[in-house]
C-alpha cells in the first residue's frame, strides 16, 4: 500500500472520529439523526461551512428505526444564533404546534421539516446570512426542537 493511500485512510478515519461534518471544497453535507445506538443524536457535533460557498446545501436524514413514528420520535434541524435558542425552543414546545414543534415566528434562520423514520429534507443556506447572524446573534448552532430533544445540538463553523 502506498504512503498516499495510507495517509488518505488515516485522514478519513480522523474525520469520522472527530464528529465534524467537513464540507471542504463542496458546498454541501449530509447530517444523520436518529442513530441506531443513539436515537436522540445527530452523527456530528460540528458542521463546517466554507465562506467561499455562496449557497450551502444541508441534507438531514432521519435514520430512526421503523419502530418509531414521527409523532413519537421526530427529528428536525434548526439553525439560529446561540442567543436565540432558548426563546425558539420555548415558543416551539407548545403542543398546539405538533407534529412539527416549530413556531414559524420564533426567529430561527433555517429549519428542516420534522422528519419521521427514513425521511430526509434539504436546506439551501445563504452563507452571507449566516455571517451576518453570527455577528449579531453570537455563535451559530443547530438543534432539534422536538420536545425533550435539546441534547441534539451542535455548532456551525464558518471557515
Amino acid at each position: 500500500m502506498s504512503n498516499k493511500i495510507r495517509l488518505g485512510s488515516m485522514l478519513a478515519g480522523l474525520i469520522l472520529i472527530s464528529g465534524t461534518a467537513f464540507a471542504k471544497d463542496k458546498c454541501e453535507t449530509v447530517v444523520k439523526a436518529g442513530l441506531a445506538k443513539q436515537p436522540m443524536a445527530y452523527d456530528v457535533k460540528e458542521i463546517v461551512i466554507p465562506k467561499a460557498c455562496k449557497t450551502f446545501t444541508l441534507t438531514l436524514m432521519n435514520t430512526n428505526m421503523a419502530a418509531f413514528t414521527k409523532a413519537s420520535m421526530g427529528h428536525n434541524l434548526v439553525i439560529s444564533g446561540e442567543k436565540k435558542v432558548q426563546d425558539i425552543i420555548s415558543k416551539s414546545s407548545n403542543p398546539k404546534l405538533a407534529p412539527d414543534y416549530l413556531d414559524q415566528k420564533s426567529g430561527y434562520l433555517y429549519a428542516t421539516k420534522m422528519l419521521g423514520p427514513n425521511e430526509s429534507d434539504k436546506l439551501k443556506i445563504s452563507t452571507a446570512k449566516l455571517i451576518t447572524t453570527e455577528k449579531n446573534d453570537g455563535n451559530l448552532v443547530f438543534y432539534c426542537t422536538f420536545p425533550g430533544h435539546l441534547m441534539m445540538k451542535g455548532k456551525i463553523i464558518l471557515k
